[in-house]
């Protein structure tokens, strides 16, 4: 996926450099917050739980569309006709074990 979004020139390492960025176009005064964002239901405090539930539902809509397009426009990854996203049951199913 990174090189997928270095051909296409949407990296997916902007993380680590978000801060500068932002300085670069302009803005002063920058506050880098840092906060929990769980994936899934797991977290016992009520609000991270339900932050957890939209988290996944939104890696669970985009994150295979959105992988799919990138690596097989810019990678020329096929897929067989009969794909079934392995992705989204392996995160949806995952037990940390």
């Amino acid at each position: 996926m990174k090189t997928a979004g270095e051909i296409n020139g949407q990296t997916f390492d902007i993380s680590n450099h978000m801060i500068k960025y932002i300085k670069e176009a302009g803005f002063v005064n920058i506050v880098d917050n840092l906060w929990q964002d769980p994936l899934g239901a797991w977290a016992s405090d009520p609000k991270l739980r339900r932050l957890g539930r939209w988290t996944m539902l939104g890696i669970e809509i985009g994150l295979e569309g959105y992988a799919l397009a990138t690596l097989t426009r810019h990678l020329g990854v096929s897929l067989p006709s009969n794909h079934e996203s392995k992705l989204i049951i392996e995160l949806t199913t995952y037990s940390g074990a």
